[in-house]
């Protein structure tokens, strides 16, 4: 009888040679050792009464193994919606099947629990743990879960299915290329780095739970035997898997301390990964004998891989990697240079430069003299969703058979839904519900998942969800418009400062080796997303200064030329796609006044239009042949609404209507009129109606200087109007007469941004430096003389001065921005607020009665709090430390509460905001 201790050695070599093919097995178990012929012989007398069923041994080892069949055969049943086509293998937690999903019409894999495990607790504690497993996990080298459930009786997970082989199956074809070894070892280890980090073990790394995907990456299969280590020692499944004694793996890829029925943690499935390192790059098994774990001979592998292979195989885990990020890193740095961004060959030889330039001359004469095709007309667009409301950031899978999208008003940053439906008329399903801020929707390279930035006001981070429908989940924390770029890499927009100064950063998928692609020149630029060329050697970035969007930037990623911008000369752009040949580069501008497509020809050939008309477009995504795009056209109304409490009436006339506020007799109301685009930052004129009688008449138009009035602040007499007119820097400050009897003019020296009048008549701005390092708050007389900068402190910006004037609100730098008050006569400033809130807007009624504070930012859906304030008072009661969170505010006696963030007080109870509807849905093109 074998002893005690030996259960656990036998447990492991009976599941393992039940793993195996009937006529593989004498081969295993003639492996062992002589002193081991005592497990060999009660492993051969297990097997000899065992009738082939796959299971594991609950019971002491001494009685008879469980018997029973596994589950049924399923082949062309139904479980619930899937379709069994196929069966694709067994092992000792179940069948694998391969099944149609008849919802949303793609390939899946299924796993089903055998009907006599499915009796045991234990072993459904386990098959439940592998769903709980899976479903936390979202990493493109992670097989994801799609679904879990149990039908008629039989329990079941849904998984992506994973067409090719798995890595098994390829060493029966002989050791793979070092450089490959490499690769797949990076990948596997930034996997397990992800999992570890959510504190899961798989504990069972081997090649047959490898896959090799078609793209030619890997991704790690079967959490089958995952385990949590985060469960209290004194839990009933931690005595059963570890207390007991009980040993899960194959043993020929098995830790010591997981063979000896030891505690273990990620150390262990590193160990694991070595043997795996070891057989892909020399072709044999890292531990030919069962328990022998006698370092193997090196021949076959490099000093480097032998290094790090030799490291992970260290019997004592005390020794090894202590971390899988650290192995991923290592493995990445041994990488050839080739396998990182795609660099081009640029020849030495005058003789090969002559003909690249001669080569070159010729596609350029070529693209300039091509006849232009016609652009289609609205007729040959296809319309692919039919929604009452608005629909935005379209997103193409790889087959080009799932659109999925964001559903809800803005056109950017702002709250809305992850919906996705099949081409060309499936039915739209809804896969998020968190009311969370949303944008840039995109697809894993397999069509697994789909990545998408969030941002909550501070942070913007790349969360992920799993395909056709999961759990969504944080990914990639501080990175926005994520873009899978060439190779293995990512794309995605990095914040480098508390000022929100952004750059496109490019890493491996678990974020090792980042480096800069493009940083924009000023602190508070930000370059929010870039899209790569089909070669890997381009991407087109889009950019915005002071939340002004700029044209697009065509950046080289080996950065052996200058940057520069493409598209329509000045004209903003917000999106971009490439055709699949790299020809065209396809640009959002709202070039000619009105966001519309156009296309340019690589790199800097003629501009075409591709979209007209009275509609705006938003967004482009390309299809993978090149023959049509995706986009959001949309029709949008605002309109500037009166409040008070005689009910609410609309006060504006004709356009795109917003930014109202009251004149400082509160019979008036100015509001900007958006004349082109679909951001509100786009060129805009001012105008002002009468609230009697309901006179409206411009006060400022385009034809001043051609550029968008962005910020405007009229003066405590009412007599004038101070603007800012932008070029995507620093601004000119304009003075607006509102008796209209003179022209507009600007203020000599006043080159900034965000007027506000003083109480001397004077105004203050804020001016951002020649560098764009930072900026700072001057005061200038209305004749341009006495140009002062008033603090040396920098700021993130100047947002508003009271109604007595006496203190201006400038939000800070500091470990984190804040908002403060900051008295014009020099005296102590005062903390407003910090954290979630210090971005809010702060905004008086003309006769100081009452403080608007609203958020998220002015032009957006977001609320309003109208505070009463007491005779002579500038702010209500503030905490010390400012107002940190929402409920701080709201909680402040009196306050009035709006659903709109550009609400503005005026007398008495009245008040004035903006009301915006918008129908946008998503549109195909065909392409000529």
């Amino acid at each position: 009888m074998p002893l005690p201790e030996d259960w656990p050695r036998i447990k492991a070599l009976f599941e393992t040679a039940l793993s195996l093919p009937p006529e593989a097995r004498a081969g295993f178990l003639a492996s062992f050792s002589a002193s081991d012929s005592h497990l060999r012989s009660e492993v051969e007398r297990l097997l000899a009464g065992h009738d082939g069923a796959s299971g594991f041994l609950e019971a002491p080892v001494s009685l008879p193994p469980t018997q029973g069949a596994l589950s049924p055969d399923l082949v062309g049943r139904h479980i619930g919606p899937y379709q069994i086509s196929s069966r694709l293998g067994a092992g000792g937690m179940g069948e694998v099947y391969r099944a149609r999903d008849t919802r949303l019409d793609r390939t899946v894999a299924i796993k089903v629990l055998p009907a006599t495990i499915a009796q045991s607790a234990g072993a459904r504690e386990r098959f439940e743990r592998e769903a709980r497993a899976i479903a936390g996990l979202n990493h493109p080298h992670i097989c994801v879960l799609h679904d879990v459930g149990r039908h008629e009786g039989v329990d079941f997970l849904v998984m992506e299915y994973l067409p090719g082989e798995t890595l098994s199956t390829r060493l029966a074809r002989g050791p793979l290329p070092e450089e490959q070894v490499r690769q797949f070892g990076a990948q596997i280890a930034s996997a397990l780095a992800v999992a570890h980090a959510a504190g899961i073990l798989h504990r069972d790394i081997k090649p047959s739970n490898l896959a090799v995907v078609p793209d030619g990456y890997v991704k790690v299969l079967d959490f089958g035997l995952a385990k949590t280590t985060d469960l209290p020692e004194h839990l009933e499944t931690r005595r059963e898997l570890t207390a007991s004694g009980m040993v899960l793996g194959t043993v020929a890829y098995m830790s010591p301390e997981q063979a000896r029925g030891e505690a273990i943690d990620g150390r262990s499935d590193l160990f694991s990964l070595g043997a795996v390192l070891y057989e892909l790059a020399t072709g044999r098994p890292a531990f030919p004998r069962a328990f022998d774990w006698s370092q193997p001979p090196a021949a076959g592998l490099s000093p480097a891989l032998q290094r790090i292979v030799f490291k992970l195989l260290d019997p004592d885990p005390a020794r090894r990697y202590q971390t899988a990020r650290a192995l991923a890193d290592d493995l990445a740095n041994l990488q050839r240079p080739s396998a990182g961004p795609v660099v081009a060959f640029r020849p030495r030889a005058r003789g090969v430069a002559t003909i690249a330039a001669l080569a070159g001359i010729a596609v350029l004469a070529f693209l300039l003299l091509r006849p232009e095709a016609p652009s289609p007309g609205p007729a040959e667009w296809v319309q692919l969703t039919k929604f009452p409301d608005a629909v935005r950031h379209p997103a193409l899978s790889p087959d080009g058979r799932t659109l999925a999208f964001i559903r809800g008003p803005g056109t950017f940053n702002d709250p809305g839904e992850i919906y996705v439906k099949l081409l060309p008329d499936g039915e739209a399903v809804q896969l998020t519900r968190d009311g969370l801020r949303k944008a840039t929707p995109v697809f894993s390279p397999d069509g697994a998942r789909l990545a998408y930035t969030v941002n909550d006001g501070t942070a913007w981070d790349t969360w992920v969800i799993p395909m056709p429908g999961g759990q969504a989940r944080r990914w990639l924390p501080n990175a926005a418009g994520l873009w899978f770029g060439p190779g293995d890499h990512l794309l995605f927009a990095e914040i480098k400062n508390n000022d929100m100064h952004m750059a496109i950063v490019m890493s491996d998928q678990n974020r090792a080796g980042a480096h800069d692609v493009y940083v924009p020149p000023g602190d508070r630029d930000m370059a929010h997303q870039a899209f790569p060329s089909p070669d890997g050697k381009w991407v087109v970035v889009i950019e915005m200064t002071r939340g002004d969007w700029l044209p697009c930037r065509l950046v080289r990623l080996d950065d052996a030329v200058p940057s520069r911008q493409v598209g329509p000369a000045g004209a903003a752009c917000t999106s971009a796609a490439w055709s699949p040949d790299g020809d065209w580069m396809y640009l959002n501008t709202n070039a000619g006044g009105s966001f519309q497509i156009s296309r340019q020809a690589f790199p800097n050939g003629r501009i075409e239009q591709v979209t007209s008309g009275p509609t705006e477009a938003e967004g482009v995504i390309m299809a993978a042949d090149g023959r049509s795009l995706i986009t959001a056209i949309a029709q949008r109304q605002s309109v500037v609404v009166f409040g008070g409490p005689g009910g609410e009436r609309q006060i504006s006339l004709e356009g795109f209507a917003f930014d109202p506020r009251f004149t400082p007799d509160g019979r008036s109301v100015v509001y900007r009129v958006l004349t082109a685009g679909i951001g509100y930052s786009g060129p805009s004129g001012l105008r002002r109606v009468d609230l009697e009688s309901g006179h409206d008449e411009s006060l400022l138009d385009l034809s001043v200087a051609g550029r968008p009035s962005l910020v405007y602040d009229l003066s405590p007499d009412g007599r004038l109007l101070a603007a800012a007119l932008a070029d995507h820097r620093n601004e000119d400050i304009w003075l607006v007469p509102m008796d209209r009897r003179s022209a507009p003019r600007p203020i000599p020296n006043a080159r900034g941004s965000r007027p506000f009048f003083g109480p001397a008549g004077d105004l203050y701005f804020d001016v951002v430096s020649p560098d764009g390092a930072s900026s700072h708050v001057f005061r200038i007389g209305l004749d341009g003389t006495g140009l002062t900068k008033i603090s040396e402190q920098p700021v993130v910006g100047l947002r508003g001065i009271s109604a007595d004037r006496q203190w201006l609100i400038v939000r800070v730098r500091g470990e984190q921005s804040e908002m403060a008050a900051w008295p014009v006569d020099g005296g102590r400033p005062v903390r407003l607020a910090s954290g979630a809130v210090n971005d809010y807007s702060w905004a008086w009624a003309p006769d100081g009665r009452q403080l608007a504070i609203s958020g998220p930012t002015p032009g957006l859906d977001g609320f309003t709090y109208v505070i009463p304030l007491g005779p002579g008072e500038m702010f209500p009661e503030i905490p010390a430390a400012g107002f940190r969170a929402q409920d701080e505010i709201a909680r402040i006696p009196g306050t009035r509460r709006h659903d709109y963030s550009d609400a503005a007080p005026g007398p008495g109870e009245a008040y004035v905001f903006s009301r915006r509807s918008t129908q946008r849905n998503l549109f195909r093109i065909p392409i000529r």
